[in-house]
């Protein structure tokens, strides 16, 4: 698709690429911005990356249609909400990705009319949440804000690692694995209220095109134990916030985690570089032993998310969220509140059993019909847009943003039920390539 814009006072053409030199352009503005790596990663994602078509691929062109100037790109995601054996589904996550302009063109607002459009067009498209692994700071202009761990690193120096023992025996991961590595991942990730899905096409390119690129190629060992049987997997990369042998994924199975960190520590020793460092979720236990030995807590580091359509959002993840008004204690006792956003507005009602969600005001109910005439007894809730994500998918609690954000306001009789949906939940999100 090409279509003729007008962004500041100059003349551009918006493209959705549909053939090949289209395509290199945007490729070739990632070399010129960020590398080839960045390049290859472009064309590995256009090649394998699921549920990914021309439509999910910006750019804007000069006049002539010959140089592209700006782009970026959307990966299509699904993450799972839950609490206890209650799912919310299929939340489906629009990840922005390769962001580039060329230094010729910045300062003139293409970034910011790309990301205008990525954003309505990914809420057209009944994305609930976007996500990003951008640089600091710069994305809260767009509504993002940090809301999910993402990379939380130990770091275990040699002399830690010592006394660890012997490495369990292994092998290299094959696609004939991928049931396992399904599995495995699946298992590790149990205790988590907010998580990523990989289904068989996810692992797929993970195991295939994503090999091709040096950003997305992870070695996956298979870990045997003392019979010789699989039983849990290793996935490490040498590069990842500096040299270190990064463990990425993984999962100990039935052996202690101290052993699959020997493994990792074997490699590290064997590659000559100066650390192993968990990137795992910090719950894991191979990253709790790796603290146990003494390993350095780095600082970490989030996704950035954007709550598209909070009213939509909310009542995909109502059951979920009327599981938690349950286990405080909410059952049988009915209670409203609207969320208003400082912009767009829901209306929460729990009638002590099943939480419905409407738009507030005149527009029409999301979910179950709610009478939307009249709100004016309803308590209402204040929170600033960017921060609904932090506090929708239990980053933050209430009180902690509130001793920052004044702007935050929830009544006070009406804290208890606020709380309780949104209390602070167990997440990390491994990221997709």
């Amino acid at each position: 698709m090409r279509m003729n814009v007008r962004i500041g006072s100059d003349d551009y053409i918006f493209i959705h690429p549909e053939t090949q030199s289209e395509f290199d352009g945007i490729v070739d503005l990632n070399r010129r911005v960020h590398g080839e790596g960045i390049a290859i990663l472009a064309r590995v994602l256009r090649d394998g990356a699921p549920g990914m078509g021309p439509e999910d691929w910006y750019g804007i062109f000069d006049s002539s249609g010959e140089r592209c100037l700006s782009t970026l790109c959307r990966i299509p995601a699904t993450w799972d909400l839950r609490a206890g054996h209650v799912d919310a589904g299929a939340i489906r996550v629009s990840e922005l990705g390769l962001v580039a302009t060329d230094e010729t063109a910045r300062g003139g607002g293409l970034s910011s009319w790309l990301m205008k459009r990525f954003l309505a067009d990914s809420k057209e498209r009944g994305y609930l949440l976007s996500s990003i692994q951008g640089i600091p700071y710069f994305y809260r202009r767009f509504g993002y804000e940090y809301a999910v761990p993402l990379l939380m690193g130990v770091r275990l120096g040699p002399e830690k690692a010592s006394g660890l023992g012997p490495a369990p025996a292994y092998r290299p991961a094959t696609a004939d694995d991928l049931p396992l590595l399904k599995a495995w991942f699946d298992e590790s990730q149990g205790p988590l209220e907010l998580r990523g899905r990989r289904d068989d096409g996810r692992w797929a390119f993970l195991m295939g095109e994503a090999q091709k690129s040096p950003e997305t190629a992870i070695e996956r060992f298979v870990l045997l134990d003392d019979a010789g049987a699989p039983t849990g997997y290793l996935g490490v990369q040498n590069e990842c916030f500096g040299p270190t042998l990064a463990v990425i994924e993984g999962w100990q199975g039935g052996l202690a985690p101290e052993r699959a960190l020997a493994l990792a520590e074997r490699l590290r020793a064997e590659r000559g570089l100066p650390q192993v460092t968990s990137f795992l979720d910090r719950g894991h236990p191979i990253a709790a032993a790796a603290r146990e030995l003494g390993g350095e807590l780095w600082d970490g580091y989030g996704w950035q998310l954007s709550v598209l359509d909070p009213a939509a959002f909310m009542a995909a993840a109502a059951p979920v969220y009327a599981a938690r008004l349950k286990e405080a204690g909410f059952a049988g006792v009915p209670a409203r509140l609207a969320l208003d956003c400082y912009g767009s507005s829901c209306l929460l009602s729990w009638d002590g059993d099943t939480l419905f969600v409407g738009r507030h005001g005149r527009d029409y109910p999301v979910g179950e019909p709610i009478e939307t005439a009249d709100h004016g007894d309803t308590p209402e809730a204040r929170i600033p847009p960017e921060l609904f994500a932090p506090l929708a998918l239990g980053f933050r609690s209430r009180a902690e943003i509130a001793t920052l954000r004044f702007d935050l306001g929830v009544p006070k009789a009406s804290r208890p039920f606020f709380d309780a949906i949104f209390r602070p939940a167990k997440a990390f999100v491994y990221p997709l390539y």
